[in-house]
């Protein structure tokens, strides 16, 4: 079975009848399963943009202070791919990266406007290296600007994330997909018809090598044939629960969370639940999210061959996804709730925010990512009014180079909404940033999670709310459409 996340389509709904009735449609549906296909055998890896790359930040409201520096092991030599992370004093961590090919990054810092110095910690890991600096930030000249050269030695790091195989992430799981006999899969991808979602939490272990933005899992050309603690993301429990329990738990982690927020991710196309739950938890480990973190799991069929199944259950799930929403901000109150939503699974997103903004209702969302939604753009622009009446902030991933929403446009005849180019989408309302210059792959299609600068500016944006011109590396442009934002190569 051919596996790339979320970047295959095929031709469930070329079948006999279907020929028949629209032969012209059935055949530019197999020219596109072929295609497909034949992208399909091969494995596609995201290389990460590194922050030594982006452009500074267009016209921002605030001071911002630069950090950077080189990372190396005891022998001088750099060190690509070493996670770091920046806290202030209280702990905090105020941004995420990782050092680029010749060991070095660059953060931007937001200062208040009379910040007298303080006190800051840059920390990098890599494998069973690690090293600490300590420097000063201010908002007087002498203070904005702070080179530093770390060297990594053998150790690791006190915290959860320095267990000697990795740290355990809590996800709380919403459902709608039938109970599954497969041992390991959990739930099915058939549709579950009875009244109500199935509800519960996962333990997701992640390896204490992760790497920013990847999912790690068994390879097969690495005769890699079962998952292995050291090395991959495993789901080790799920413990369904009652409503009423569920609800309780939920409770008591946002009142115990220092934001008091929630985040939901809701999956796209050719996913399992085992896959949505793993995805989760990375995103919620990868942005240091503070707050219970919540997957809603939509019956995908998790095959690349059931596109059309997929379209039709993201369309039924909409009405339970809203219900879901209700019960969270019910349990939630006074909290904020942040959504990111992926490809496919953009649509009952959509939906369910456009229903909510028609009835009398005090559920709001903080922030709502749509990354590379597979929607049609016309449809977005109807409903996208009544979607911001209910969130904060709605922000639109958007790429040229997204070879898999160019074939859904062809499937279709009508341009997606995550793709970008001369068509790309601009409404007043929805922040739209061009994702191109950093999606550098043949098929990116992944790119909200396996792009390094992706997860930077999704970090900045939960964590302190910034419009993309106060966003590090992003770039207005204006058009006689109106304005939309890109990343800077």
């Amino acid at each position: 079975m051919c596996r790339i996340g979320e970047s295959c389509y095929f031709w469930e709904s070329f079948c006999t009848s279907e020929f028949d009735k629209h032969p012209m449609k059935s055949f530019r549906i197999a020219v596109f399963a072929l295609v497909v296909a034949s992208l399909a055998t091969n494995k596609f890896a995201v290389p990460f943009m590194n922050t030594q790359e982006l452009a500074p930040v267009v016209q921002p409201a605030r001071i911002r202070a630069e950090v950077s520096g080189t990372v190396r092991d005891r022998q001088g030599r750099e060190i690509k791919g070493a996670r770091l992370r920046v806290f202030d004093e209280e702990g905090v961590v105020l941004a995420i990266g990782i050092t680029d090919r010749n060991g070095e990054f660059t953060f931007e810092i937001p200062l208040s406007q009379n910040d007298s110095p303080r006190r800051y910690e840059v920390e990098a890991n890599y494998k069973n290296l690690h090293d600490v600096e300590t420097f000063s930030l201010g908002t007087m000249p002498q203070f904005r600007y702070v080179m530093l050269r770390l060297k990594l030695k053998p150790g690791i790091v006190t915290g959860s994330d320095s267990e000697l195989n990795g740290v355990v992430i809590k996800v709380f799981y919403a459902t709608d997909r039938r109970l599954s006999s497969t041992p390991g899969e959990f739930y099915s991808g058939h549709r579950d018809n009875g009244d109500g979602l199935h509800l519960g939490t996962c333990d997701v272990h992640l390896p204490r090598d992760h790497k920013l933005g990847r999912l790690e899992l068994p390879q097969i050309w690495k005769l890699e044939f079962k998952p292995n603690p050291r090395k991959h993301v495993m789901v080790q429990d799920v413990k369904p629960e009652s409503e009423s329990d569920f609800s309780a738990e939920l409770r008591k982690d946002v009142s115990a969370s220092t934001h008091k927020q929630v985040l939901v991710f809701v999956h796209g196309y050719d996913n399992t639940f085992p896959d949505a739950v793993r995805r989760t938890a990375q995103i919620a480990y990868d942005l240091h999210f503070d707050g219970p973190t919540i997957a809603y799991s939509w019956p995908s069929r998790g095959v690349s061959w059931a596109y059309s199944a997929d379209e039709s259950t993201a369309e039924w799930t909409a009405p339970h996804f809203r219900r879901f929403l209700e019960l969270l901000a019910t349990n939630s109150p006074g909290g904020s709730i942040h959504i990111i939503s992926h490809s496919m699974g953009t649509r009952p997103v959509a939906a369910a925010l456009e229903q909510l903004a028609k009835v009398p209702s005090k559920v709001r969302f903080q922030q709502v990512i749509l990354a590379a939604p597979d929607i049609d753009s016309e449809v977005l622009r109807q409903i996208g009014v009544a979607m911001s009446k209910v969130a904060g902030r709605i922000t639109l991933y958007a790429s040229s180079s997204d070879r898999m929403l160019q074939l859904s446009e062809s499937l279709h005849s009508y341009a997606r909404a995550g793709s970008s180019g001369k068509n790309i989408f601009i409404m007043h309302g929805i922040d739209t940033v061009d994702a191109s210059a950093v999606d550098t792959t043949l098929i990116g299609h992944t790119y909200y999670a396996d792009e390094r600068s992706i997860i930077s500016d999704i970090f900045a944006l939960i964590r302190h709310g910034d419009p993309p011109d106060e966003r590090f590396g992003m770039k207005q442009m204006d058009t006689k459409e109106g304005r939309y934002w890109a990343f800077q190569p």
